[in-house]
């Protein structure tokens, strides 16, 4: 069966009608709004309505704190006369062999390097204490490195340098007493 030139360019003009047709009714039937590519503008609005409720409640918090820390700035402070206590710093010593550290009040020493042995008068009442292993150190027993050493009273109580040279920590009343 053959075509004729006419049957021919009726069908293709038909066939390009059906297609400008569905594009059409496609494109007018398109909807922006369920597309999902998002765009930068809607993405900057949505997260800016997200994040600023939260903004303004820190600034608020920000603003009461700042308060309050003015409040305390104007407070009374103390007068020379009030005694404010103050924690007291650990000394770094430096001793030689032969130098004996002695308590003058409650002290808290610690061996850092070097060599010592406990110095325990016969008069006293307890010896020194060692915070780390919870144990006491009699007169004339070592006392360990990077221990926590107390001695309770100031009676005589401290350490002897054993070594060439020591360093000691210690926070509290002491004398020293050199060779």
């Amino acid at each position: 069966m053959k075509l004729t030139k006419r049957v021919k360019t009726i069908l293709v003009c038909a066939a390009f009608a059906m297609a400008v047709s569905v594009t059409a009714v496609a494109v007018h039937a398109y909807d922006g709004n369920s597309d999902p590519v998002i765009s930068l503008s809607y993405l900057k609005q949505y997260i800016q309505t997200m994040v600023d409720p939260q903004i303004q409640t820190m600034q608020q918090k920000i603003a009461a704190l700042e308060g309050e820390l003015e409040a305390l700035r104007n407070t009374e402070t103390p007068s020379d006369t009030e005694q404010i206590p103050v924690m007291e710093q650990y000394t770094v010593l430096h001793v030689m062999q032969g130098t004996v550290v002695n308590a003058s009040s409650a002290c808290d020493i610690m061996l850092r390097a070097g060599q010592a042995v406990a110095v325990v008068p016969s008069t006293a009442q307890g010896n020194l204490s060692d915070y780390t292993d919870g144990r006491e150190i009699a007169d004339g027993q070592a006392i360990p490195a990077d221990h926590m050493i107390l001695i309770a009273r100031g009676d005589g109580r401290g350490l002897l340098v054993t070594s060439p040279e020591a360093y000691i920590m210690i926070r509290g009343e002491y004398t020293i007493d050199e060779p």
